[in-house]
């Protein structure tokens, strides 16, 4: 007699176990731990007696059949992460780290193009048998979190695990590979840690408009084989453009399908909308050990930009179209003929976060209200506050509006001014009141500064004090046109004239390119 839903229903709940376990399988993998936490602790007992020395660590990679699993449980770094790391120092030329991995002593060429990940197999074996190999894994692992390199290509997060305190069995270090542990799958899911953020704020420092979600004509003609898109700009009504972001570093069998599903999606977008392109944010190094799934990109993105979405924001400035390279400035050919003029600041912004970026920089916006448009940080730590003066057609002049922004230019040490000439899309960097000292031949008043404070102060009182907003302006007229300048500076860089207030010229044609650079004081 066959069962009604309800008696099914109830045979679950009332049968169920809860928790299903093979009490041999459980034997037998309780010895596989036992096994790795034993060799942890004679290395820990070695480490005590002996000291923390290298060759501890060698011999456990090298005798041990679980000794790189025990390795890493000690650092709290993955298996996968460490397969990750390999491939990057196979495919990267970076002197710094490849002397410290020992990369020419083990290390044959390879055609880069078709470079497949070694599996965990063939890293267990090229440890136990190539001794530059495994003292180059433990160089990474004693020392990998001193290199300038990976601290800018691997997250934080995983850098800490390349700790020497934890290989010193550090009360703290295993605390802290504890509570990594537990929070590795919290801190994956972070929405800051999404690439795409870094897309949204470069639209936003360009005054882009955009919206993510699902598009009406699909949702009406394909609801089945839809999908949600991460951004439509400038809107849903009129889409321009339609950008996907996918940023994988780990891999899964689910790449092959998401590629072949962008045809179909591409397909989709041809037909319902024929006028937005389709440019695809593809990056990470897990797109990069399986290229076998890019090809599916290829075919399937009208627009393709593929790499560096979290070093290089500059991601509008080409696209392919049926399979010829053009460079397209989509600032001008899009966006700009439906813009305000206003908005001519905007696209500044956007250069300068691009160049930024380019340069290795950390760039973050701020509000209007702080005097300047945004913080930039280097590798070393060095910040810039930075003021963005966008210039089309007249390039010989500046305002400068504002207690706050007139404070900061006159009495911040690290206060910069990016000139953004367009449309050559140059970029001059300069050190604010040096370059207007120069601009103007200032000469020190005494007694310049002290005004300068007490009119400021007038204002701020006045503004508290009548209701009114009170907005003090300087206009300041530049003798050299800073597209002269520019020219200058490039024809004669000796100009020693300019060495303490222009520091740096970029150029954005196709890719950025440095143009001028003032020799460093000793």
């Amino acid at each position: 007699m066959t069962k009604t839903v309800d008696e099914k229903f109830r045979t679950v709940i009332e049968k169920n176990t809860f928790y299903f376990f093979n009490r041999r399988f459980e034997e037998e993998y309780e010895g596989y731990l036992n096994s790795i936490r034993e060799s942890l602790l004679v290395v820990k007992n070695e480490v005590e007696t002996k000291g923390l020395k290298k060759d501890v660590f060698n011999r456990l990679l090298a005798e041990n059949e679980n000794g790189l699993t025990a390795l890493l449980a000690l650092t709290g770094f993955s298996n996968e992460s460490l397969k990750r790391l390999i491939t990057l120092i196979r495919v990267v030329d970076n002197r710094s780290l490849a002397m410290l991995s020992l990369k020419k002593k083990w290390h044959q060429p390879e055609d880069l193009e078709n470079i497949n990940e070694w599996s965990d197999s063939t890293i267990v074996h090229k440890l136990r048998n190539n001794k530059h190999f495994r003292a180059g894994i433990v160089n990474i692992f004693f020392e990998g979190a001193t290199l300038p390199f990976l601290a800018t290509t691997i997250p934080l997060f995983e850098l800490k695990k390349l700790s020497i305190s934890k290989l010193h069995f550090d009360i703290s270090a295993m605390i802290d590979t504890l509570v990594r542990y537990k929070e590795k799958g919290s801190y994956s899911g972070q929405k800051a840690k999404n690439p795409e953020t870094i897309v949204a704020d470069l639209l936003e420092g360009l005054g882009l408009t955009y919206e993510a979600g699902d598009l009406g004509e699909l949702i009406t003609n394909a609801p089945n084989t839809k999908r949600t898109m991460d951004f439509i700009i400038p809107n849903k009504e009129n889409p321009r453009i339609i950008a996907e972001s996918s940023f994988l570093v780990t891999t899964s069998s689910g790449q092959g399908d998401k590629s072949k599903t962008e045809i179909s999606i591409r397909q989709l977008i041809k037909q319902h909308y024929p006028r937005a392109a389709f440019i695809g944010f593809v990056d990470g190094i897990g797109w990069y050990v399986r290229k076998e799934y890019l090809p599916c990109f290829s075919v399937a993105i009208h627009s393709r930009l593929v790499g560096k979405i979290t070093h290089d924001a500059n991601v509008f400035n080409s696209v392919e179209k049926s399979g010829k390279r053009q460079t397209v400035t989509l600032y001008e050919e899009i966006f700009m003929r439906e813009q305000h003029p206003n908005s001519i600041e905007k696209v500044g912004v956007g250069l300068v976060c691009s160049v930024e970026t380019f340069r290795g920089c950390n760039i973050q916006l701020v509000k209007k209200l702080s005097g300047f448009n945004g913080l930039s940080t280097n590798k070393d730590g060095e910040v810039r506050k930075i003021e963005v003066k966008s210039m089309e057609k007249s390039f010989n002049w500046i305002a400068i509006s504002g207690v706050v922004a007139i404070d900061k230019l006159f009495f911040e040490r690290d206060y910069w001014v990016y000139f953004v000439l367009m449309p050559s899309n140059y970029v001059v960097m300069t050190k604010g009141l040096m370059f207007i000292k120069q601009q103007l031949s200032f000469s020190d008043n005494p007694d310049f500064v002290k005004n300068l404070q007490d009119w400021m102060m007038a204002t701020k009182r006045l503004t508290r004090g009548s209701g009114l907003k009170f907005l003090p302006k300087l206009q300041i007229k530049f003798p050299v046109p800073l597209d002269k300048l520019v020219d200058h500076l490039k024809t004669d860089p000796s100009d020693e004239v300019w060495h303490d207030s222009v520091i740096e010229i970029w150029q954005n044609a196709e890719t950025w390119k440095r143009l001028y650079l003032a020799p460093e004081k000793d």
